[in-house]
């Protein structure tokens, strides 16, 4: 992935995303931390959630302006420094 269009491509229902650390190496909270499985995505975002057998949504993760992402390989960040990586795809 290169660009937001690609990650957007990337992260279609199915796909398994692991939270890795936020800035400066710090853990994320356990509520966020883990691999989550997108279960929806649309032209909003997409949504994550820890159970993909769960028939609820999960978290929501909108898309925002290209420049708040930086996106290396499979990894991806956004502005607010939480940084993810596929660990799946379909």
């Amino acid at each position: 992935m290169n660009t937001l269009a690609d990650m957007k491509r990337a992260l279609a229902v199915g796909v398994q995303v692991e939270t890795l650390a936020g800035v400066g190496g710090i853990t994320p909270p356990a509520r966020i931390a883990g691999t989550r499985t997108v279960t929806k995505a649309d032209t909003t975002g997409i949504y994550l959630n820890l159970t993909p057998e769960n028939l609820q949504l999960g978290s929501f993760m909108g898309w925002e302006q290209a420049s708040a992402w930086t996106i290396t390989g499979d990894t991806f960040a956004n502005k607010d420094g939480r940084a993810y990586k596929i660990v799946k795809a379909n």
